[in-house]
Order: C-alpha cells, then sequence, then structure tokens
C-alpha cells in the first residue's frame, strides 16, 4: 500500500508544530503545501523532515485563499498513484495510523472518512501533554457537531488516485469558490452517498485543535496565535 498524506497549511505553524508529533512517520510521502511567505510552516515541516511544496496559487486572480487551486497544483506535480490522505494542518491522527490503515481492505472506488472530535483552544496545552501520556484519552473528546464532524469534509478525506472518479480528472478540486470553503463538499460529492465509507469508530477518530468559530478563517487565518 502506497500512501501519501497532503496538507494545507498557511499561517498555521503553530497548529502544525503540535500536530506533528502524531502525524509524522505514517505516510510513504507526505508534503505540506504552503505560500511562499509562509517560512514558519515551511521551518516546521522540514524539521520533520517533511517535503513542502510551496505555492502562490492561493491568491491567484486576487482570490483570498483558494485552497483548492493550491491543492490541485500539488497533487498534479506529485501525480500521486496510490492512496492519498488529505488532510487539514489542525487534526491529530492515532498514534498508531499508519499501522491500522495499512491492514484495512480498502476499496479503490470508496471515499474514506473518520469523525472528528475537538480539543478546545484553551485546553490545548495541557489536553496534548495529556494524551501524550494516554493516548487512548482520544475516545473522551466530544464530536460536537454530528453534522460536520462526522460527514466526509475535508478535514480527512482518504481516495485512491486510480479510482474512476479522479483518474480521468485534471484537476480534483473545483476551483470557483476562491476561499477555503465548500470545494470540499464538491469533492466528496463526486461519491455517491452508498461509497462513503466510514473507517472503524473510534479506532479511527482523529481530533481537531479548535480556533474560532467554523468558516472564521476560510479566507486566511485571522485568529489569534495560540502562543500570542
Amino acid at each position: 500500500m502506497n500512501l501519501t498524506c497532503i496538507t494545507v497549511c498557511v499561517n498555521y505553524s503553530d497548529y502544525l508544530e503540535r500536530t506533528m508529533y502524531w502525524n509524522v512517520g505514517h505516510f510513504d510521502e507526505h508534503v505540506i503545501v504552503t505560500s511562499h511567505r509562509d517560512t514558519d510552516t515551511a521551518d516546521v515541516a522540514y524539521g520533520y523532515g517533511i517535503d513542502v511544496h510551496k505555492t502562490s496559487a492561493f491568491y491567484h486572480n486576487d482570490d483570498p485563499f483558494n485552497k483548492a487551486r493550491a491543492l490541485n497544483e500539488a497533487i498534479n506535480t506529485r501525480a500521486p498513484d496510490g492512496w492519498v490522505l488529505l488532510m487539514d494542518a489542525d487534526i491529530l491522527l492515532p498514534l498508531n495510523f499508519g499501522e491500522m490503515i495499512r491492514k484495512e481492505r480498502l476499496e479503490p472506488e470508496k471515499l474514506y472518512y473518520t469523525h472528528r472530535g475537538t480539543i478546545y483552544r484553551s485546553r490545548i496545552g495541557t489536553e496534548l501533554e495529556l494524551l501524550k501520556l494516554e493516548p487512548s484519552r482520544r475516545r473522551l473528546y466530544s464530536i460536537l457537531n454530528p453534522g460536520i464532524d462526522t460527514m466526509p469534509w475535508g478535514y480527512f478525506q482518504l481516495v485512491n488516485a486510480k479510482c474512476s472518479k479522479l483518474a480521468h480528472l485534471d484537476n480534483w478540486m473545483t476551483t470557483h469558490h476562491r476561499n477555503a470553503s465548500e470545494y470540499d463538499t464538491d469533492f466528496m460529492n463526486k461519491w455517491p452517498r452508498n461509497h462513503h465509507s466510514l473507517l472503524p469508530q473510534p479506532e479511527y477518530r482523529v481530533l481537531h485543535m479548535g480556533h474560532g468559530p467554523r468558516g472564521k478563517n476560510w479566507k486566511g487565518r485571522v485568529t489569534e496565535e495560540l502562543d500570542a
């Protein structure tokens, strides 16, 4: 099983440096997509031996933050031919994710997803240290919004690059939304509902580090840094 992870991270280096503890080492190829200006993100990625794809595609045509266009560029440049996980920079995977997923009998024509628990921003430092001591604590974190945290949204979308929904496409993502909203819904809807496959729960539940109201940063990061 060849497994690639592609994560967009622009001005989220404070989150990335915290999630790398959980997310590094699972993948055959791991790529962080960022802007040329975000040297902090690149430094964090390089520190963990992770590849960086730098691009100005986020801002072409005066778009505020076209996440989909940057993803398309990175995907086309890397040309993955196996399984690809599209994942956000504020997500923590289970520590044994790579080992577990390689034992699953994944079907190439399906879109795989998982549920998402939340770590409140005010508790991030404390909770991450507790999780390191007791990784099974991840089962305690609540799924706050069943309509948001239990669907194949962009925080975790696992697909096969050779599936019939993608293999013929020049670009996987639609780019007309111009920001970080809705592109992942368009992507999800390429698969019929009966081809959305939930990975076993709670084993695969991921954790999301809170950073503000939903949609607050869809046009670029505006919320306060964790270390401010």
